[in-house]
């Protein structure tokens, strides 16, 4: 049996969960002030993408884009 070790189905899970959480925090918020924005950002989504990378050491494109969409 040949194992194949991939994480792209966490990685999947995880930038759905950051989706998530930063479309709730643009819904949830009423102030637009970018400040407030990128503290909630920063505070609820990227510990979510930054606790990917030291596992799986991004080494395809895709991977990486996928998880970068998420701060776009």
């Amino acid at each position: 049996m040949k194992c194949h070790l991939q994480f792209t189905e966490h990685i999947n899970c995880i930038v759905g969960k950051a989706h998530s959480w930063a479309y709730l925090i643009r819904k949830c918020f009423m102030s637009c002030d970018p400040l407030l924005l990128m503290h909630a950002f920063n505070t609820y989504v990227r510990p979510l993408l930054e606790s990917v990378y030291p596992v799986w050491s991004p080494q395809y494109n895709y991977l990486i884009d996928k998880t970068e969409s998420v701060q776009r």
